[in-house]
This record gives C-alpha cells, sequence and structure tokens, in this order.
C-alpha cells in the first residue's frame, strides 16, 4: 500500500501536491492501494478545514485513493500501543521537567512507578533508541496524546507501508 500523508496547518504546497501525484501514480503503476492520511495529531497547530480544504484539491487532479483517515481518530490505538511496550519494558516512564530525558528514568523501580501513578504526577513514555543508549524519544507525551513520530510509525506498521 502507498500513502499520501499530510497535515492540515497550513496551505498544501506545491510539494506536498507533488508527493501526492507521484505517489497516486507509484501505486497506479503497481496496481496498488494509496492511502490519505491527515496527520492531525496536535490539535493545537490543526487549522480547522485544512484537512477537507486538501481533499479538494486531490479531487481536482483526479487522485484517486482507497481511504482517507485522520490521525486523531486512532488515538487510543496509539495510547494502547503505548502503555503495551510500557508493559513489556521496551518502553519507560518519564518524570523529567525537560523534553531531553537522557535516559535518568529508565531503570525506576516497581515501587517508584507506583508512587507515580498514586501521586498522579504527569509522565511521558518514552522508548529507547537501540543504537544510541544515551537517547531516546517520546511515544506519548504529558498530555496523554502520542508523538506525531510514533504515531505515523504505527500507521505505517498497521498499513504495511514501506
Amino acid at each position: 500500500m502507498f500513502r499520501f500523508a499530510i497535515t492540515p496547518t497550513k496551505d498544501m504546497s506545491i510539494d506536498n501536491l507533488r508527493i501526492a501525484i507521484l505517489n497516486y501514480l507509484i501505486s497506479q503503476q503497481y496496481q496498488d492501494n494509496l492511502s490519505i492520511r491527515i496527520d492531525d495529531i496536535d490539535k493545537n497547530r490543526v487549522i480547522e478545514g485544512k484537512d477537507t480544504e486538501i481533499m479538494q484539491i486531490l479531487e481536482k487532479f483526479a487522485i484517486k485513493y482507497s481511504n482517507v483517515y485522520h490521525q486523531s481518530e486512532k488515538k487510543n490505538i496509539y495510547q494502547t500501543l503505548a502503555i503495551h511496550l510500557l508493559e513489556e519494558s521496551k518502553a519507560f516512564i518519564c518524570t523529567c521537567d525537560d523534553i531531553k530525558c537522557h535516559n535518568r528514568c529508565i531503570d525506576k523501580s516497581k515501587k517508584e512507578l507506583i508512587d507515580i501513578k498514586n501521586s498522579k504526577k504527569e509522565f511521558s513514555i518514552h522508548i529507547k533508541y537501540e543504537d544510541d543508549l544515551d537517547r531516546s524519544f517520546i511515544i506519548l507525551n504529558k498530555d496523554t496524546t502520542p508523538s506525531y513520530e510514533f504515531a505515523s510509525a504505527c500507521d505505517d506498521m498497521f498499513n504495511s507501508i514501506d
């Protein structure tokens, strides 16, 4: 499956349109489906109505697609996956105030985790980079929204996008 992903935060650029057309043409060449993903996880940046405007532009260029979906509609799926990674010890809870954890929180004991949960202290969920022991990235923000990168990676995995 092929996909065109766009964030409805500004007008669609000619570069975005070029990417949509190329993905459409390649999907036709391979006789495969094209999926449209609206990357609207960060509701603070989304401009209301831009998603509709984007779809109208794609329609004017006769770009056919098999499905269209908004990432915001799958928020609970991303949250469930983040919790699952946490339960499997593939992710960890971070209570650091700054965005860069530097893995200071990676070795919290079960008791510390229970204390964090009971105290209702804000936390994010991080996953480690396998190739860099000093770095991690956020998969679930303190406000429980998934990070853009995590949501996009999950979507590509669900849809078998290479």
